[in-house]
């Protein structure tokens, strides 16, 4: 992640996400959550598709 383009701070907002994301000269917002997962990557891609649309 570029610091530059994107903050990052602690959420206390959100339990889930451990952090969240804002880039700096837009409307973009992103949360992150760090978990380990035991699925395939593409797997995991095709949820994260899923859950957008």
């Amino acid at each position: 992640m570029n610091p530059k383009k994107w903050s990052f701070e602690k959420s206390l907002a959100n339990e889930a996400a451990e952090y969240n994301l804002n880039l700096r000269e837009g409307d973009l917002y992103g949360l992150m959550i760090n978990k380990r997962l035991s699925i395939p990557l593409e797997t995991l891609k095709l949820v994260g598709l899923q859950t957008c649309f």
